[in-house]
């Protein structure tokens, strides 16, 4: 069942998006195990399928294709999952997605996209100097991004939102200046093209 399960998956994948069915294949078991997903697990086959929508239904609700999709996730999909946003949090996994749509409308697509949300949930976690300077500078730390306990990352909106109502009325050099001490400063200008809005109404 979960081998059949999973190339009905790669059947739909090819179909929709004009792939050969072993490349189709190979994406969506990667991706699927990328994401929390257990090849040893009965459930597999279920979560290919669950996948394979998610990552179509990010596709159509931008300029990009799924292969944008899945490169963004091989850059950041690894540490997303490791800090809770993965097939056992589904929606905090489909908020992630909403993210990777609201940056390719910004045109910031693939590597560029996956190496900033690496980039966005690694440091703060880091405790590094430059991120606590940046975050204590608008009245948060590191702590505050993460659900109670420091178990799981908040969703990608809701880490958003807090930095930017905590941001406020901040000019705008103040607030690149900032990002760029949260993420590094090449990554700083993509995450202001951000928005917790466009992240949450993105996959609606």
């Amino acid at each position: 069942d979960t081998q059949l399960e999973t190339l009905q998956s790669g059947f739909q994948l090819a179909k929709v998006e004009g792939m050969q069915l072993n490349d189709a294949l190979e994406q969506i078991v990667q991706t699927t195990s990328l994401m929390g997903g257990n090849l040893d697990s009965v459930s597999f086959g279920k979560d290919t399928q669950d996948m394979t929508d998610m990552l179509l239904a990010t596709s159509m609700s931008g300029p990009l294709d799924v292969n944008d999709v899945v490169q963004t996730l091989q850059y950041s999909g690894g540490t997303a999952a490791a800090g809770g946003i993965n097939l056992e949090n589904k929606d905090a996994l489909y908020d992630y997605l909403g993210a990777i749509s609201a940056f390719a409308q910004k045109g910031v697509v693939g590597s560029m996209a996956g190496t900033a949300m690496r980039a966005f949930f690694t440091k703060p976690a880091s405790q590094d100097k430059q991120v606590t300077e940046g975050l204590s500078k608008i009245g948060l730390t590191a702590d505050d991004l993460w659900e109670e306990g420091g178990n799981k990352m908040k969703t990608v909106s809701d880490q958003i939102e807090i930095i930017q109502n905590a941001m406020g009325d901040m000019p705008a050099v103040d607030q690149i200046e900032t990002w760029g001490k949260i993420v590094g400063p090449k990554m700083g200008l993509q995450m202001m093209k951000l928005d917790a809005d466009d992240i949450k109404q993105s996959l609606n």
